[in-house]
């Protein structure tokens, strides 16, 4: 119930602007902020479970999530969407861990972390696609604000079985909020909002051209450094940063960064749709679900290579190898001409590799740490991934793809002459094309350098000794300590 509530869906931006004092930049904000509260969130949740009884939480968020989704269907001010979607995403990242966390015995039965991370990744990835389409269509039918309706629906079915089938007593005893880094917390979140500010707004305000952005990006440092001066100072931080001085989760780490720059090629692809297929949400929703196999596929490789090798190094490269494949289609589709079911080989492999990478780095970085680091680098690796991935991802694709199409209009342009009577026959239609190739042709440079770089990271990945743990971690998810050890991992 919960995966289907996730704000507003990109699959439905179109008709949100057209029905909204909005424009694009604002939904890329909001979307930016839903994540950016998610990524908040993490420490408080496993603070709240110790506070209260989750069943007590769980009847608390879901009609807060209600009433949120109804505040998005009666404003029109981007200010406030944003701040609608990143309170969605706080709290919709509370509730999905308690469901999780409740679920491990099912999840993990043996106690190892890639049975729990090939269950969990491919849930949380699948329902994306799919209820992206499903609003699409009723988007295309009943407006887009019926979809948000719809996901109310969702929520108050899964509150009816919370009322009647969750177990109301505690598991644990009470732990007061008392010590809680609540200013880090707040200094956190403004720091991930102003840098989202950043990123969504860049290339509409012009960069450091805009008073707006240069003070987004003050703030952010201000913010940022204040965030952790606090980490330093109180007992219990929001993030410690003592595991900067762990080796392997900084390499686990960096090996994520250089993923992130796929993990947001959805920024190419959008637009890529778009141009193709005269801005059409719901076929372009329904190309989108062409990764569902892409997702499934990549769990099942994982899981069978996790039972038997730990080796990090053989996933990493074949995750690189489907992206590097993925993206050489992509630069060969990249085309008007392109027809809908071409789309699905590059799709599929580039579900595949984003799955292998999550559940690839999550073991990497998880295996032999420190109880108390895994923690703080897990609230790294979420802020990185689903945060910064997308955002610093978005802006330097869409940065590019501006730069490219002013760059090649001006060339194809240049080679038509005014006074050709096809030109003056085609007048009406000209400008359209023209900015239509140009696109294509800027969208497909970057395409290229993706390639390029692909090449590169598959050769370090191939060569670099990552020397993989064969140690298995098994966690007694009976015990209390250790359930509450997996629970801190879940989302890396």
């Amino acid at each position: 119930m919960l995966s289907f509530n996730g704000g507003i869906p990109s699959t439905v931006s179109g008709y949100v602007v057209g029905s909204q004092n909005s424009i694009a930049a604002d939904l890329t904000m909001a979307s930016f902020a839903y994540t950016a509260g998610m990524a908040s969130v993490l420490p408080l949740t496993l603070r709240l479970q110790q506070f209260s009884a989750k069943k007590t939480l769980l009847c608390l968020i879901f009609p807060v999530l209600i009433f949120l989704n109804f505040l998005y269907t009666v404003t029109d001010q981007p200010l406030a969407m944003v701040m609608i979607s990143f309170t969605i995403g706080f709290i919709k990242m509370i509730a999905t861990l308690i469901v999780v966390i409740s679920l491990i015995p099912i999840l993990m039965p043996r106690g190892e972390r890639y049975q729990l991370y090939c269950i969990y990744y491919p849930l949380s990835l699948v329902f994306g696609p799919v209820s992206g389409f499903l609003s699409a269509i009723i988007a295309d039918h009943w407006g887009w604000k019926f979809g948000l309706h719809t996901q109310n629906l969702f929520l108050f079915t899964g509150l009816l079985i919370i009322v009647f089938l969750v177990h109301p007593n505690r598991q644990s005893k009470k732990v007061p909020l008392y010590g809680y880094d609540w200013l880090g917390t707040v200094l956190y979140s403004i720091t991930l909002i102003l840098c989202c500010y950043v990123f969504a707004y860049g290339v509409t305000e012009d960069w450091f051209n805009s008073v707006k952005v240069k003070l987004a990006s003050a703030g952010a440092i201000i913010s940022g450094m204040l965030f952790i001066r606090q980490s330093l100072a109180v007992r219990r931080p929001l993030m410690n940063f003592n595991f900067l001085k762990q080796w392997k989760p900084m390499l686990g780490v960096s090996i994520l960064g250089m993923f992130c720059l796929f993990f947001s090629t959805s920024a190419l692809i959008s637009p890529f749709l778009n141009v193709v297929f005269r801005n059409n949400p719901v076929e372009s929703a329904q190309i989108n679900t062409y990764v569902i196999p892409g997702y499934l596929t990549g769990t099942t490789l994982c899981f069978l290579y996790y039972r038997k090798f730990t080796r990090f190094n053989t996933m990493a490269a074949v995750c690189c190898a489907s992206y590097l494949l993925s993206n050489l289609l992509m630069y060969r589709l990249t085309s008007v001409y392109t027809a809908p079911g071409d789309l699905f080989l590059p799709m599929f492999l580039r579900a595949m590799a984003t799955v292998i990478a999550y559940i690839s780095v999550g073991i990497y970085v998880t295996s032999n740490i420190s109880y108390v680091l895994i923690n703080d680098i897990t609230l790294l690796i979420i802020t990185m991934r689903s945060l910064f991935a997308p955002a610093i991802g978005t802006a330097f694709y869409s940065n590019m793809i501006y730069g490219g199409t002013v760059r090649y209009t001006d060339k194809l342009a240049a080679n038509m002459d005014s006074l050709s009577p096809f030109v003056a026959a085609r007048n009406a239609s000209l400008f359209y094309n023209v900015k239509t190739q140009a696109t294509l042709l800027a969208i497909r440079d970057v395409y290229g350098l993706l390639i390029l770089v692909g090449f590169v990271m598959l050769a370090f990945l191939i060569v670099f000794p990552f020397h993989g743990s064969d140690k298995r971690v098994v966690f007694d998810w009976k015990k209390p300590f250790y359930g509450k050890e997996v629970a801190q991992s879940i989302p890396v």
